[in-house]
């Protein structure tokens, strides 16, 4: 059976679209999916599909689930157990660089070539390097300080995009591991 991980974009951030973990976990049980867990309140939910449909008739249903329960808007971005572990691998910047300056930005969809030269910005220490469906993020300074924020990440690229931590992307790797062990 196989384990995805479902990324949830901008819910518990600054107040707005607060859902708790435990409500989350029970609103994905709802449409049958299995061993569902949830990490940090950023919204990562990972679980198995016995049903075993299309990744994009599974998020259609997540996403419609969510909004039946909540009443708005969740975007949710799906990524299968052999997609997160290679984009652990492939991760340029790891393991040379600190782990606490580097990020990953998920995208909805590949960004054209046009759109990835907008993404240069002079005098800028922070750097970025392009992977599958993700764009791997290095902020000596910290993230709180890039230019390469979400929004900016979105309005260049054209894409609907969601931001972890390199310590979270381990991390959720690590569960879904342990999982798929036992």
């Amino acid at each position: 059976m196989n384990f995805y991980l479902s990324l949830l974009r901008g819910i518990n951030v600054s107040g707005q679209k607060l859902l708790s973990m435990a409500s989350l976990q029970t609103c994905y049980e709802q449409i049958g999916l299995k061993e569902v867990n949830t990490y940090i309140q950023t919204g990562n939910v990972y679980f198995t599909d016995p049903a075993a449909r299309t990744p994009e008739v599974l998020n259609s249903e997540i996403e419609a689930e969510l909004f039946k329960t909540y009443h708005f808007t969740v975007q949710s971005l799906l990524i299968s157990a052999d997609m997160l572990k290679t984009i652990v691998a492939q991760n340029p910047y790891a393991p040379e660089h600190d782990k606490k300056e580097l990020y990953c930005t998920f995208l909805w969809r590949m960004p054209t070539e046009d759109a990835l030269h907008e993404l240069v910005i002079p005098e800028v220490t922070d750097s970025y390097a392009l992977g599958e469906q993700v764009l791997y993020i290095h902020c000596p300074t910290g993230y709180g300080k890039t230019k390469f924020n979400n929004n900016f990440i979105e309005k260049k690229l054209k894409t609907t995009a969601t931001t972890r931590n390199w310590n979270t992307v381990e991390t959720l790797l690590k569960l879904i591991e342990n999982k798929t062990n036992h």
